[in-house]
């Protein structure tokens, strides 16, 4: 009987160090594609103005809306239709904030158009997200963009557009997303399936497979990275902080 247990228990530990092997091997393979997919994109981009301490910088894409939206002179990552991600997760302790931003990034979010009906009103700055950040129950929500914009949230940020979307899937992804707002956080990240709660990559991966993309080729739990890395999806937009606290916004005009 003692060999037996003794068995089982080596097994369980090999699959268990197995499994790690495997996802921080998966992790380092994303990081590695995470950032040649920025260096390309950034690489296309030329230099167009610099003012107020931003530095902006640009690449035409004949049929394609702009990767940001604006309104004055701010800035908004991302447009109608397009993903927001950042790799930078923002919890209270450091090292736990180094480590899940490595392992899994940051935040995601749906960009929105204008839109109301009787209960809801959609602007173009707003996104919907699922964020497990908040006091209660942690709800899906509508928020603003503005805090996507400034280092004191994120460092870097990220606009994705998928291959060949037409404004009929974008409305279609508005839809869906819009009938998953009031649903709850899910903290086990996919190790317990719920149709009811997401967290902000799963919210993503889960309505764009409903309109034909697949945003998570691993299948292991969605990270920011798989978003990124997804040949279904490319970077429309693209800011980050230098050490001197000068923000580069890169792209698509």
């Amino acid at each position: 009987m003692k060999k037996i247990i003794k068995y089982g228990l080596f097994t369980l530990s090999s699959i268990l160090i197995f499994i790690i092997l495997l996802f921080v091997t998966n992790t380092v393979v994303d990081h590695i594609q995470y950032d040649l997919k920025i260096s390309d994109f950034k690489a296309k981009c030329t230099l167009v103005k610099e003012e107020y301490g931003v530095k902006y910088y640009s690449y035409k894409k004949e049929g394609e809306a702009p990767g940001y939206y604006s309104t004055g002179s701010t800035v908004y990552p991302g447009n109608y239709g397009d993903v927001i991600v950042s790799p930078n997760a923002t919890l209270v302790n450091e090292f736990i904030s180094g480590f899940v931003s490595y392992f899994a990034g940051g935040h995601a979010a749906f960009v929105t158009k204008e839109f109301n009906d009787y209960e809801k009103h959609f602007s173009n700055y707003d996104s919907i997200e699922a964020t497990g950040m908040n006091e209660g129950l942690n709800p899906s929500q509508i928020a603003n963009r503005a805090y996507w914009i400034n280092d004191r949230t994120f460092k870097e940020a990220v606009g994705l557009r998928m291959n060949g979307i037409t404004d009929e899937q974008k409305d279609e992804l508005m839809s869906i997303i819009y009938g998953e707002l009031g649903d709850y956080y899910n903290y086990s990240f996919g190790l317990f399936e719920n149709k009811s709660k997401s967290y902000c990559s799963d919210l993503i991966s889960k309505a764009y497979n409903r309109v034909g993309y697949d945003l998570n080729k691993d299948k292991f739990f969605t990270t920011i990275y798989d978003l990124v890395v997804s040949p279904d999806c490319y970077i429309s937009y693209y800011h980050y902080f230098d050490s001197d606290g000068v923000k580069h916004i890169y792209y698509i005009e």
